[in-house]
């Protein structure tokens, strides 16, 4: 399917749907063919920066809020 097909198509459904949400599935299955990873690696393009920033941050709150010690070694009641 071309892109403009793809678009004129779901200009009636309502954003927000089931019907919509497998629209935008469909339009990133069939359509668009972006390579994600490669821009992410590669910092090709500007949403590659978000997209490191995003790790980054994750990373960080990682480190900040993980479990110190191993659940196996707490008590069960603090493994809830």
């Amino acid at each position: 399917m071309h892109q403009h097909e793809h678009a004129a198509h779901g200009v009636e459904i309502e954003p927000g749907t089931p019907a919509w949400s497998e629209w935008v599935k469909d339009y990133y299955r069939d359509v668009e063919t972006y390579d994600w990873v490669d821009v992410a690696d590669n910092l090709r393009g500007l949403e590659a920066f978000f997209h490191r920033n995003r790790a980054w941050v994750v990373r960080r709150m990682v480190a900040k809020y993980a479990t110190p010690v191993p659940p196996s070694s707490m008590p069960a009641a603090a493994r809830v």
